[in-house]
């Protein structure tokens, strides 16, 4: 069973992660562009509030959101060179 994981985790350092990367950043741009469009967010709790400035926020949640995708795409890439196509 160690020799399959073995095998795979050295297949995943083989696959050239790009996508991950660039998706990540694209991510990172949108949402820091759609931030400075929108401006601050407020983020309320119990009995208290805080500002936060759009971009950060819209950088943060948006570069989260590209990275799962290029981390997708980089799944899908290794399952598909996995089963040999």
């Amino acid at each position: 069973m160690r020799e399959i994981y073995a095998k795979a985790a050295a297949r995943a350092t083989e696959l050239n992660r790009k996508a991950e990367l660039d998706w990540t950043l694209a991510g990172i741009v949108v949402g820091t562009v759609v931030g400075f469009i929108f401006g601050g967010i407020g983020i309320a709790g119990r009995d208290d509030a805080i500002g936060v400035w759009g971009f950060a926020a819209g950088a943060v949640v948006l570069g989260l959101i590209g990275n799962r995708i290029g981390t997708g795409r980089v799944r899908a890439a290794l399952a598909q060179k996995a089963a040999g196509r």
